[in-house]
């Protein structure tokens, strides 16, 4: 429990019973304070954490678990600030309802915010972020210097957006590749 340094978590909801949700979670977190690594992939039953006995928390990939919202990253990024490496969305080429659609601009002004260390960030497939969301992180994480935006939506994230990173974070190696989802009709 409280020596565990590095946890990694894969769930599998065609399992029964092997669904990872938040209650088994935030036992983890109350069990093992000093964890440095964490990652808990397509844990689609995952919400949010409550993150505040983890303030030692370097690395969090959340890759997959396209639930997690903007109010379970915010607090993530309040109470975890040695955060180096955060991966939200998801690995592969992310389609339907392998896109997260609930990590939102906010969660890129709190990251901005409260992440000074933060190395690495992966956005891949979060379309709800727009270049005002990546200019801030951009702002903000002044040691980025790994961004993946890779399927967010064209129309949301353009090349302004990585504009805004190489004005603000230089050398910071920014993947893009622009989702084909259009936009919705209106």
């Amino acid at each position: 429990g409280a020596n565990l340094l590095e946890l990694h978590v894969k769930s599998k909801p065609h399992w029964p019973g092997g669904a990872i949700t938040d209650k088994g979670l935030e036992v983890i977190a109350w069990r093992c304070p000093n964890l440095r690594r964490f990652s808990a992939l397509y844990c689609r039953e995952m919400v949010g954490m409550n993150w505040y006995r983890c303030q030692h928390l370097e690395e969090v990939d959340l890759t997959g678990s396209n639930q997690v919202s903007d109010t379970s990253i915010k607090m993530l990024v309040r109470h975890c600030r040695k955060l180096a490496v955060l991966k939200i969305g998801d690995r592969e080429f992310p389609s339907g309802d392998e896109l997260n659609e609930r990590v939102t601009d906010a969660s890129l002004r709190a990251i901005g915010e409260h992440c000074k260390s933060l190395t690495t960030l992966s956005l891949r497939g979060c379309v709800q972020v727009t270049n005002a969301g990546v200019k801030a992180v951009a702002k903000g994480c002044t040691a980025l210097s790994r961004l993946d935006i890779s399927f967010c939506d064209r129309f949301k994230v353009t090349k302004r957006g990585v504009l805004a990173v190489a004005k603000h974070r230089g050398k910071a190696l920014v993947h893009f590749f622009p989702s084909t989802r259009t936009r919705p009709p209106f």
